[in-house]
């Protein structure tokens, strides 16, 4: 009884911290890509401390934060922090670039993971990722997001994927990822 009463507490003390002054300067500094790095390798060395704040950010974020620059930093802390409980937020924000680069698809995929920071997250957080976006539809999803599941779903190389992947027929670049993810799971196409 005192955990559950104890927890309440926790929770509505953070949803109280991450609309107030505190909240909000802790919000400016993870969405300004000046500081935004040193934040989320501090959140690393104290998750328990910022999980449940950031993950009420990402369903309510403070006002006066850049919403973007904030789902940018949130997303590379939930990356960081492995949270599963921030998937659905990663696969809705897929898309989110760091900035426009012409021949995304033509670099190394540690570039593509870096311009995407939700989808460099997904990758952390690894097979639960996988299978939620395996169950996402893809067809509801723009060209590109679809383009960037399927390459996380790829370089996660869950052998749980491997019929979702052995399913698709992709033609261009998506053709080439589902060759490497069947290759790293071990199925060679």
């Amino acid at each position: 009884m005192f955990y559950r009463v104890w927890f309440g507490l926790t929770i509505t003390a953070y949803v109280l911290i991450a609309q107030g002054e505190l909240g909000i300067d802790l919000a400016s500094k993870l969405a300004d890509p000046r500081s935004r790095d040193a934040l989320v390798a501090s959140s690393a060395v104290s998750a328990g401390d910022y999980t449940a704040l950031f993950l009420a950010w990402s369903k309510d974020p403070p006002k006066g934060v850049d919403k973007r620059e904030l789902d940018i930093g949130l997303s590379k802390a939930f990356g960081r922090l492995r949270t599963k409980e921030a998937i659905h937020f990663l696969i809705n924000n897929i898309g989110l670039e760091l900035w426009q680069r012409d021949n995304i698809w033509m670099k190394a995929p540690e570039v593509i993971e870096g311009q995407f920071p939700a989808v460099a997250a997904l990758i952390a957080i690894g097979p639960d990722a996988s299978k939620a976006l395996v169950a996402s539809p893809l067809d509801k999803m723009s060209p590109g997001e679809s383009r960037l599941a399927i390459f996380a779903i790829s370089r996660i190389a869950d052998p749980g994927a491997r019929s979702f992947l052995m399913s698709l027929h992709p033609t261009g670049i998506e053709a080439y990822f589902v060759q490497e993810g069947l290759k790293a799971i071990g199925e060679h196409p």
